[in-house]
């Protein structure tokens, strides 16, 4: 395993569990009368910091 795949196993490990995805939308584009485009901002806020110690 590569360095970097090491450091996104532990990010996962530590962020993934009780996290949650927040996502606004800002605009809807319709193209055609069965689809759409939606833009949006969105981020992951961790339940916890990489410093908190486990529990």
């Amino acid at each position: 395993m590569t360095a970097e795949r090491q450091v996104l196993a532990v990010l996962d490990e530590v962020y993934a569990e009780g996290s949650k995805a927040v996502h606004e939308v800002q605009a809807v584009r319709f193209v055609g009368t069965d689809a759409a485009l939606v833009f949006s901002k969105g981020a992951v806020v961790p339940s916890r910091g990489l410093n908190e110690e486990r529990r």
